[in-house]
């Protein structure tokens, strides 16, 4: 019987780290799942929304060629879109501390950022015209980007101490 007893409690303890692995299975599963959704929803904001699986094996070298290389255009059209989006949400939302304007002649393809201090004595501190079809836009934008950062935080800065001093 003490011999029956001790079986049981083996198969007891056998039973509960089985369970406790079916456990931690289930939670890697999870996690898994989840890891890959996210991978998925990313590269579904990445590619262009006509983008199909393309069979390489029957594609002569040259067209897929083709189609890797307006992959890579319209990927990076689209990190041009985001600066000029973060420009914009930059002036839409910093109105009360700089003057922005944000233009686009679409006759060029050129995207014309200025910005200036709402103090009279402020002047014109940006005025930039990036051509979106030159190799370095990017890096441009991102300048832009740069310079109204140091700006606001500046205008920010101004503000925060006259506030203080008028307190």
């Amino acid at each position: 019987m003490n011999e029956n007893k001790s079986e049981l409690e083996q198969a007891k303890e056998l039973h509960q780290e089985a369970m406790e692995f079916l456990t931690k299975a289930r939670q890697i599963h999870d996690s898994t799942l989840s890891h890959q959704r996210k991978l998925a929803f990313a590269l579904s904001s990445v590619l262009p929304k006509n983008f199909g699986i393309i069979e390489h094996d029957d594609l002569p070298p040259e067209v897929l060629a083709n189609k890797s290389r307006q992959l890579v255009d319209v990927i990076a059209n689209r990190d041009l879109m985001d600066v000029i989006n973060t420009i914009m949400n930059m002036a839409i939302t910093n109105k009360d501390l700089i003057h922005t304007s944000v233009d686009y002649a679409a006759s060029v393809d050129c995207v014309c950022v200025r910005a200036s201090s709402l103090k009279p004595e402020g002047g014109l501190t940006v005025n930039e015209n990036i051509f979106l079809q030159s190799d370095n836009a990017l890096a441009e934008l991102l300048a832009i980007e740069d310079k109204l950062i140091d700006i606001i935080a500046d205008a920010h800065e101004a503000s925060e101490t006259i506030a203080g001093v008028e307190a």
